[in-house]
């Protein structure tokens, strides 16, 4: 979908965005974001956007028709007890944590700059607000979260972070590393207005912590930030050739599941 905005084939990308929400509901807050992405193009012009926007129009009203006779996102008295939208801050902060990985050796190659960003007043305000709410409300309290800590990586790390507030503090270290780094990369065109706030109301969304919520957040950061320099690109491909050998090793031989 994204690609076909870029090549203004507005209406035949509205198809798959609005096809999406049939796999994962919270998907309507992609398919928002394109249609925005659409009046951005326009420069806010209200008649261009609805004259090319028509189809996610009909998919976010058809939604929330659904959502309105339903009385919630979720199909079954199961899933509209676990799986119901009410905010939660742990997606949020545990993506944090994962991106530090993700983005290790980027990390690594811009530490100068990651640090002389910390000590400017409004990134350490930035960093302080999200350690307090960090501190504040990350439970990991869902239930399919508290089973089979040897088993679901996931689930083993969240136990580890909720288990003493010095363990869960030390924790935050990585993710005030991943925040900053965000806040430096540079995205292609005017994305990061847009694009942070709509992966945080992505993520706040879903109770259950689960890092394949995070492919579609990652996919739109490795799609839009601008490369680095030829060496670190080759490094980075390498690193990622060793982290998704060990994760399916691990995941084919029972280890471990992510």
């Amino acid at each position: 979908s994204f690609y076909l905005i870029l090549k203004d084939r507005n209406t035949l990308s509205g198809i798959p965005a609005i096809l999406s929400i049939l796999v994962r509901q919270n998907n309507v807050i992609w398919v928002f974001f394109l249609s925005l992405l659409i009046l951005k193009k326009y420069k806010g012009s209200i008649s261009l956007y609805f004259k090319n926007s028509w189809i996610y129009l009909i998919g976010i009203s058809s939604f929330l028709l659904f959502v309105l006779i339903n009385g919630g996102i979720s199909i079954g008295d199961l899933n509209k007890t676990y799986q119901s939208a009410s905010i939660h801050s742990e997606n949020l902060f545990f993506f944090l944590l994962v991106s530090f990985f993700i983005f290790l050796p980027e990390i690594i190659a811009n530490y100068k700059n990651i640090l002389n960003l910390f000590s400017r007043k409004i990134v350490l305000l930035i960093v302080f607000i999200f350690l307090f709410i960090y501190l504040t409300t990350f439970k990991g309290d869902h239930p399919w979260n508290n089973i089979l800590f040897d088993y679901y990586l996931r689930n083993g790390i969240l136990r580890i972070i909720t288990s003493d507030l010095l363990i869960k503090t030390a924790f935050y270290i990585p993710m005030a590393i991943s925040l900053v780094y965000l806040l430096s990369i540079k995205l292609h065109g005017e994305f990061k207005s847009l694009l942070y706030p709509f992966i945080a109301i992505f993520l706040i969304f879903s109770w259950l912590v689960d890092p394949r919520y995070y492919i579609i957040p990652f996919i739109f950061l490795l799609l839009l930030k601008h490369a680095g320099s030829k060496k670190i690109e080759f490094i980075t491909i390498i690193y990622y050739m060793l982290l998704s050998f060990g994760i399916f090793f691990a995941t084919l031989n029972r280890i471990f599941f992510v």
